[in-house]
């Protein structure tokens, strides 16, 4: 799953980004896949807010 998600561009300013990407998101598809609500929207306002 992660293979797909690493081709998606990160437009966020690199200089402040601790995590790829395609981890978050391949995180937050298993997080959702399981059901989890409340991380999924932490993890959503992470990628939101930090693009500059």
């Amino acid at each position: 799953m992660q293979k797909y998600f690493a081709i998606i561009e990160d437009q966020r300013y690199q200089g402040f980004v601790k995590h790829k990407l395609s981890d978050i998101l391949t995180i937050v598809a298993c997080a959702v896949l399981c059901g989890e609500r409340r991380e999924t929207e932490k993890a959503y306002k992470l990628i939101a807010f930090t693009k500059i």
